[in-house]
């Protein structure tokens, strides 16, 4: 045990400085001026082809079988040696990109080859910097990507959602048998029961139960819960009054469509409050197979073989019900509020009667601010001095928190343009707000200004605290050097407005 200790400390130790710049020492001679304290790893042999080496403190050579993360050089102490041409023969074919400088290490070069390895380093070192930019813009251009296709996912689903025709499909269903519509299955079963789902989680909006009327239910309260197996995680919760229950099948909705992984789902349903008796939960066909009967929630067991009268609906994954289908709503949202908060598009009437605020100060032989159709945007051309106000007359509802839009420039001829854009209720007050001469107060938004050239694209946004009533969102633009305005084709697009839920 004592042993494989020490040689996992072995391993740890040399796995530490492989992964920090290196240098490999093959055949320093004795009376060569001494290595480097830190920073250098011995040759000593190959074993079975790999190359062992060692270093102060390591207690034993370690074999290498991929190259050091960062070789700086190899310091030789004998040119052309064997040793040398097998470990340079053995990066080759363990793929390395590029071999490090091979430097002499003797009494009296020692310092030239020092300077080398700095040099080496800065090399590396510039590298490296070159990467982690490289990398930083990348992950902007995904960030940015990102967004840009999380919010074109919301308007089509906003789209959808108004015209009633959001994608919504019956991916399950084994309907009630007549002779077992007399069966109460919920007085059988006091603790309740539980049905575990024969579809995966992923894109599930809705579960349907079929209920057939018993009289008066009385004050009693059907609870109904959808968890998920693999985690043991509640997924949502719904509470439904028994006088609430319509006879046929009753939808519990999801606040929006399962996305991620697929898993199997449960669901529990128990009578609460009272023990007046519920619409008789309809029972579907006779189920051979255990896993999918129901089951009595108190001990886990199958209380009948078979399963529940059934609907499983899907959606697009992340999207919600469409308003127009008549569902139970999870107990969170039937109070409404979802917590968190919620993204959506502007009004598209709001954007269509885009106006130009300030054309009593600003003018032009065109139209300067208008919405071209179907690009889902406005245009706010800059003057060559000044700015050029445009208004969406109450596009920001009283419980908005965040405005944003796109900004771009869709002439590449054009000099840079500055953006801004204002939330609150009058022309004037946007206009002191954008130059400067007072801050935006608790209910109003200012993004401040943002410089753009003609290649790029990005994102503005605007924060307040809510207010009392609807107000208008101004765009502003404005030469970043006044003077040429040709092309400047300015544009605010894919306007969003977060909210809390």
């Amino acid at each position: 045990m004592m042993a494989a200790t020490r040689y996992a400390n072995v391993e740890a130790l040399a796995m530490q400085a492989l992964s920090q710049p290196t240098m490999v020492a093959i055949d320093i001679d004795a009376d060569a001026a001494p290595l480097p304290g830190e920073g250098v790893v011995t040759l000593v042999d190959f074993q079975r082809g790999l190359p062992l080496v060692g270093a102060l403190g390591w207690g034993k050579p370690v074999a290498l079988r991929q190259p050091p993360a960062m070789l700086v050089a190899i310091l030789s102490g004998s040119e052309g040696s064997d040793r040398l041409t097998r470990f340079l023969r053995w990066l080759r074919e363990m793929g390395a990109m590029a071999l490090p400088p091979v430097l002499n290490w003797r009494q009296g070069s020692e310092a030239g080859a020092l300077e080398e390895v700095t040099r080496e380093l800065g090399r590396l070192a510039a590298q490296g910097a070159a990467r982690q930019a490289e990398t930083a813009r990348r992950a902007d251009r995904l960030r940015a990507g990102n967004q840009e296709l999380r919010y074109r996912f919301a308007l089509a689903e906003s789209a959808l959602q108004r015209r009633g025709k959001m994608p919504f499909t019956l991916a399950f269903e084994s309907g009630p048998v007549a002779e077992h519509s007399s069966h109460d299955v919920l007085t059988e079963c006091p603790a309740g029961l539980t049905q575990v789902l024969p579809t995966g989680s992923g894109g599930v909006v809705a579960v349907g139960l079929h209920f057939t009327p018993l009289g008066d239910p009385g004050a009693s309260r059907l609870e109904v819960r959808l968890t998920s197996l693999e985690d043991a995680r509640l997924i949502d919760f719904w509470a439904v009054d028994g006088r609430d229950l319509k006879a046929g099948w009753n939808l519990f909705a999801l606040p929006r469509a399962l996305m991620g992984q697929d898993r199997t789902l449960e669901l529990q349903v128990r009578r609460n409050d009272g023990d007046d008796r519920l619409p008789l939960l309809g029972l579907g066909a006779g189920q051979p197979v255990p896993t999918f009967a129901i089951r009595d929630l108190s001990t886990g067991k199958p209380a009948l073989p078979r399963s529940l009268a059934l609907q499983v609906w899907r959606g697009l994954p992340g999207t919600a019900l469409s308003a127009s289908v008549e569902a139970h709503l999870p107990r969170n949202r039937s109070k409404g509020s979802l917590g968190g908060f919620i993204e959506r598009p502007i009004a598209p009437a709001a954007l269509t009667a885009v106006e130009h605020a300030n054309s009593d100060a600003v003018s032009f032989d065109f139209r300067a601010v208008w919405a071209p159709p179907g690009e889902n945007a406005a245009t706010c051309h800059p003057p060559a001095h000044g700015l050029t106000l445009g208004r969406l007359p109450d596009a920001s509802p009283a419980e908005a928190i965040r405005i944003s839009a796109s900004i771009a420039i869709s002439n590449e001829k054009s000099h840079e343009v500055d953006f801004g854009m204002v939330v609150t209720d009058r022309a004037a007050r946007a206009l002191e707000i954008l130059q400067g001469g007072s801050q935006p107060h608790a209910h109003e938004a200012f993004s401040g200004w943002t410089s753009l050239r003609s290649h790029e694209v990005k994102r503005l946004s605007a924060f307040c605290e809510g207010g009392r009533g609807n107000r208008s969102i101004f765009i502003a633009t404005r030469m970043t050097k006044p003077g040429d305005n040709s092309y400047a084709q300015a544009r605010f697009k894919d306007f969003s407005l977060m909210m809390r839920g």
